[in-house]
């Protein structure tokens, strides 16, 4: 059977989709729809530029946001496989270090995670969300929450979705642009509370 993931792509250069629950390849559930709606209340999400970390700031609405880096909240990982390993047709989603995600017939993942793709020639990593079972490239972060509610995964995705500029220019590399966990572990991320992370995620 189809995996009945749910899945939020990247859309580089477009606003995600606009549709809710559209059946992608294989069964997949695209979730994406609603960014331009988003833009405004993620407009402070990424604290690019922030010195301070653990500090309190202020938020959309008066709200008090704190700022914490990526590897105080979350835990990453990347998959063990090569690209070639994906399967045309394949059950479950397979992401890699491309735009595009390909298909794979053994998951070696079964959870809730923001999926970043760890080298790309032009420096333009992509970042998508995916709730269900999956695997991922060796250069492909997983990454999840230590805490299931603080930050809400999905809420993440959304508030790293501004930084991909910042990444490209933080990566190093000549040929190929590596996005080092080093950068990572250190980004900084804006929190708001967690009624308002899950309003902005919904």
């Amino acid at each position: 059977l189809a995996d009945r993931g749910r899945h939020l792509p990247d859309g580089q250069g477009t606003a995600p989709g606009t549709q809710r629950g559209t059946p992608g390849p294989g069964g997949d559930r695209e979730a994406a729809g609603g960014w331009g709606m988003r833009s405004e209340r993620v407009s402070q999400l990424s604290a690019v530029g922030g010195d301070d970390l653990h500090q309190e700031v202020q938020g959309v609405g008066g709200m008090s946001w704190k700022r914490a880096r990526l590897a105080e909240i979350t835990s990453m990982k990347t998959g063990k496989l090569d690209s070639n390993a994906a399967v045309e047709g394949g059950t479950y989603p397979f992401f890699t270090c491309s735009q595009q995600t390909f298909r794979i017939d053994t998951p070696a993942f079964d959870t809730k995670a923001v999926l970043l793709g760890g080298n790309n020639a032009a420096g333009i990593f992509p970042l998508k969300y995916y709730e269900g079972q999956f695997n991922a490239y060796q250069r492909t972060y997983v990454i999840e929450s230590l805490d299931p509610e603080i930050p809400n995964i999905r809420f993440l995705y959304y508030a790293l979705r501004p930084a991909l500029s910042h990444f490209q220019s933080a990566s190093i590399g000549a040929a190929t642009q590596y996005l080092t966990k080093k950068i990572l572990d250190n980004f900084p991320v804006n929190l708001p509370p967690i009624s308002e992370q899950h309003r902005i995620a919904s």
